[in-house]
Order: C-alpha cells, then structure tokens, then sequence
C-alpha cells in the first residue's frame, strides 16, 4: 500500500515518510518548493519512497498533509488527513482534521534554548513545553495507527496527559498521549543533534 504525504521535506513531513516506510509502507512524497530537499534526500536510496508532482493522478486511500496553508493542487485520495488545519480552513468531505500540541524532535526550527512555533521561541525549561510538548515520534505513531484503523470521526483531538488534568471535561475524538522516555532525556538527544548537524537545520525560520 502506497500512502502520499505532501510537503515531505518540512520536518514534520520527514519524521512521517521516515516511520512509514519503518513500518513497510511504500511512500510517494510531494515537495515545498520554497524549501530546501535537503530532508528528502535522506530516503534517495530507499526503493519504497518516490518524489511526485502535485498533478499526479495516481490514487491515494491517504495523503497526509502537514501545512493546510499550501495545499497541492491535486491530492487524489480517499482520506486526507491534515495535521493541524488553520481556524479558518474549509473542510473537504474526505479531509480528517489532526489537532496536535507542540510537537518536538531532530530536524525542527529551534535553537539550544527551546524551539520555533508560530514565529515564538517556547523554552524547553517552560511550563508549556513541560505541559503541552509530544515528541514527534510518539505522534507519527499514534497516527500510523490512525491510518491502519477504522476512521469513524472527521475530526481527531491529540492532546498530552498534562492537557487532561486542565480540562473540565473530555472532548470527543480526543487521544491523550504522554512521551515514554522523560523530557529531559529527549530534549537533550534533540539538542546534541542540533549540534551536530546545525548547519544542515532551516535556521531562516529563526532570524
């Protein structure tokens, strides 16, 4: 089974391909050209990842798109999943809305002191990043089960166990979700990446 997984070369896109084909799928990927192919370049020699066009007219049962902002013209398939649409996106019928907390991990804009979301700085030392941070393998599992299951809801909540204990009452569609490896022991396997591949990070984001 082949799944489509659009702006593949943002870091978010890469963690998806990559666990993907971990778990033997094949993936055809459709690249941000604003953006360097420098993440796709890591799957150049995997038989089962392939780079299309946006006018591809093969046919999905997924496509996975991780920036509503910029949709590719054509995504031909059954469900498309869209991870964290913008408030005012317009929901196609076969789109699935993916509302995820601050996801972390190798390849995100971020410096040694916290990391980029919506053009702020979260301090990995903040109570928000304690609270509200999943690491984005934990969630690029949770989705690949999503995929293999029965999607009986439009609309999917991903939240952390520290967001539960804030709220009055559960939402529906909500999957509560904690890392299995403490924080700090992820931040800093995050942060000797950084360091050793920084000058390959997408560090425009930060200036």
């Amino acid at each position: 089974m082949t799944e489509l997984v659009a702006f593949c070369n943002d870091w978010i896109g890469f963690h998806i391909v990559n666990d993907l084909l971990e778990h033997g799928y094949k993936v055809n990927g459709i690249e941000d050209t604003t953006k360097d192919d420098m993440l796709t370049m890591f799957f150049g020699r995997n038989s089962s990842f392939q780079i299309v066009n946006s006018e591809t007219k093969k046919t999905y049962e997924h496509a996975i798109l991780t920036n509503s902002n910029r949709k590719p013209n054509e995504m031909n398939a059954e469900h498309i999943l869209v991870i964290n649409p913008d408030e005012n996106s317009l929901r196609r019928p076969n789109e699935i809305f993916i509302f995820a907390p601050l996801l972390y991990g190798e390849w995100m804009p971020m410096n040694k002191q916290g990391i980029l979301h919506d053009k702020e700085i979260i301090p990995f030392d903040s109570t928000r990043f304690e609270q509200d941070a999943i690491y984005i393998k934990e969630f690029t599992k949770l989705l690949i089960q999503w995929i293999k299951g029965n999607k009986t809801s439009s609309t999917l909540y991903v939240k952390t166990k520290e967001m539960k204990k804030r709220e009055k009452e559960k939402l529906e569609n909500s999957i509560y979700i904690r890392d299995n490896i403490p924080k700090e022991k992820r931040i800093e396997q995050v942060i000797k990446h950084y360091e050793q591949y920084g000058a390959m990070y997408n560090m425009d984001q930060l200036k």
